[in-house]
């Protein structure tokens, strides 16, 4: 969960407060499931200011300070890292996605598709958001 360093609504220290806080919100991401670092779970159904199918626009006004918002840690990562946008509740996130690489069974892969694979592979071990199932 992020928020922009100059939201004028005080940041929640609570997930109960989180309740009252104005957010934003993608479509596929409006009903937020929240894991606590410790393993507790808190499912958070609320009424979002805004709720956009372009995960862009939510990052937008999140930016510009119109609430806190779920979104992926790929989509925040260079704003977290500018200052531009902060944790909030830094200890509760939302559920872990996974990223898939799908290609026809019982083909073999083309050069170029070997290629893209490493090379997606590799982009994606030297991203600070991206963490490998294995």
């Amino acid at each position: 969960m992020v928020a922009s360093a100059t939201m004028k609504h005080p940041l929640p220290e609570t997930v109960e407060e989180l309740q009252t806080c104005p957010s934003v919100a993608a479509k596929m991401f409006s009903d937020w499931q929240l894991f606590h670092q410790e393993g507790h779970k808190h499912d958070c159904h609320k009424s979002h200011l805004h709720i956009s199918n372009d995960m862009n626009i939510v990052l937008n006004l999140t930016k510009s300070g119109a609430g806190v918002a779920l979104m992926p840690a790929s989509m925040v990562a260079n704003s977290l890292q500018t200052g531009e946008l902060i944790r909030a509740l830094p200890e509760w996130q939302g559920r872990h996605r996974e990223i898939y690489l799908v290609w026809p069974y019982r083909r073999s892969l083309s050069a170029r598709a070997k290629a893209f694979r490493s090379e997606l592979i590799e982009f994606l071990s030297h991203q600070s958001w991206f963490h490998s199932a294995g």
